[in-house]
């Protein structure tokens, strides 16, 4: 059988065209895929776009306005060491070569309340990383001292005593208790194991009033004079018919 030219070259030109349909239409998506891989990459690792040209030494980052601009990731607080690499308050208060630095603490501070950087004060004449859960002399604030006499430790930022969770109260110290191992708020004007102060114990035969250590011959003379000086005002009140 013989075909016509025309006929032969349309049937030629068909399976050529789908051919090359379907060889193409897969490596455009491939191309296409791996094109568009290649930049969300490229601009995701570049950072923000830079209109202006970099000199050397200058990185293009946002500022701390959120423009991008040129800086140097050595000194820059907006961007030490790295673009983003913010060093901030409570991180620090200078970038050093690319280090976010709290005093002389030259990594800086983590930034949050166990590890943040505090300001000077009259017993630090420099920054300071403190950590505010557990320091008594930042407890829950840079420069928040825990009162000694009310409490024994800082925990979760707050002053406490022992187990008490709290601190003591106006006429309580927080003293240990037998052996050490544990310490308890204790009314320093009545306790004679702790009389006006924390182990101050009154002897056999006394007693603490008003955190004073008295013989309890004294303190009976004084009850008695008080008792017998109330009794005989109010005698006279009631006398005089009042």
């Amino acid at each position: 059988m013989r075909f016509s030219s025309p006929l032969v070259a349309f049937l030629l030109l068909l399976t050529t065209s789908a051919c090359g349909d379907d060889d193409g239409g897969e490596a455009d998506a491939a191309v296409d895929a791996t094109v568009d891989a290649a930049r969300s990459d490229a601009g995701f690792d570049a950072g923000p776009p830079c209109l202006l040209e970099c000199e050397s030494g200058l990185t293009c980052c946002l500022g701390a306005d959120g423009e991008p601009a040129c800086v140097d990731t050595e000194s820059d607080l907006a961007n030490c060491g790295r673009c983003g690499s913010t060093c901030g308050p409570d991180r620090g208060t200078a970038c050093v070569e690319g280090l976010c630095e709290c005093g002389r603490v030259a990594i800086g501070c983590e930034g949050s309340r166990g590890s943040i950087c505090c300001p000077v004060r009259e017993d630090r004449p420099e920054p300071y990383c403190a950590n505010l859960l557990t320091d008594g002399a930042n407890c829950g604030g840079c420069g928040d001292t825990c009162d000694a006499l009310r409490s024994d430790s800082c925990q979760a930022g707050e002053c406490v005593c022992g187990d008490s969770r709290a601190p003591c109260g106006d006429d309580e110290h927080c003293c240990a208790d037998f052996g050490g191992a544990s310490s308890s708020c204790v009314d320093v004007t009545t306790n004679r194991e702790n009389c006006g102060a924390c182990g101050r114990r009154c002897r056999a035969g006394e007693d603490c009033a008003s955190g004073v250590c008295r013989s309890r011959t004294d303190a009976g003379a004084d009850a008695g004079t008080d008792a017998g000086a109330d009794a005989g005002i109010d005698g006279g009140i009631d006398a005089g018919g009042v």
